[in-house]
């Protein structure tokens, strides 16, 4: 599967997709996305590059990838929706209505709905968390959290998609209510590692 890719791809991030027909791959002449059952490239970016930085997520269908470029400088952070047939549309960036966000972490629901964008909103407001509605075509919230000094916050979607969980280290183990934005902690300290789809929990 990556032995048609170019040497230098190696070393970089990759996003395979689930029903393993596409990669969105980074190489030192931008970001590309690859048909592996025709070996065709469908799609590239030469200015989209972000080295070891960089995530890439795709939706449970295999329809969408979701691409951030991590620890760039303002002006050249972005979220870049990419569609399976090379059709891309960016929807956080410098041209886009919220720009020079500090990126931090994404995931999509696992109903393919939702794009939960966690930034690094500024010293005075902390870490915040935007919601983008993939079948309205836009935000639909934005939810800040008090200020966490991990460097290295995530987000962890439940399985039923109504609540994000932010996981930080020393730092209170919070959920929060994808509908309503509600934050609830659920200790003082503690580190999730993921969700139970084994005992569903229903909030009062």
């Amino acid at each position: 599967m990556l032995s048609d890719l170019p040497e230098n791809a190696s070393s970089f991030a990759k996003g395979i997709s689930p029903d393993m027909t596409r990669m969105l791959y980074m190489s030192g002449d931008g970001l590309f996305l690859k048909d592996l059952e025709r070996n065709l490239t469908l799609w590239h970016d030469e200015n989209l590059f972000a080295g070891f930085g960089a995530l890439m997520f795709w939706s449970r269908d295999s329809q969408t990838v979701a691409f951030t470029n991590l620890f760039e400088s303002p002006e050249r952070r972005v979220v870049v929706l990419i569609s399976r047939d090379g059709v891309a549309k960016p929807i956080m960036g410098p041209s886009s209505p919220i720009p020079g966000l500090y990126l931090e972490d994404l995931r999509w629901s696992p109903d393919g709905r939702y794009l939960a964008i966690l930034v690094w909103d500024g010293d005075n407001v902390g870490d915040s968390v935007y919601l983008y509605d993939f079948e309205r075509n836009r935000y639909v919230s934005r939810c800040p959290i008090a200020k966490s000094t991990d460097a290295t916050p995530q987000l962890l979607w439940s399985p039923n998609n109504k609540y994000l969980a932010y996981v930080a280290r020393d730092y209170p183990l919070i959920i929060m209510d994808v509908q309503s934005g509600e934050i609830i902690q659920l200790a003082n300290e503690g580190r999730a590692v993921g969700w139970s789809d084994k005992f569903p929990v229903e909030w009062p």
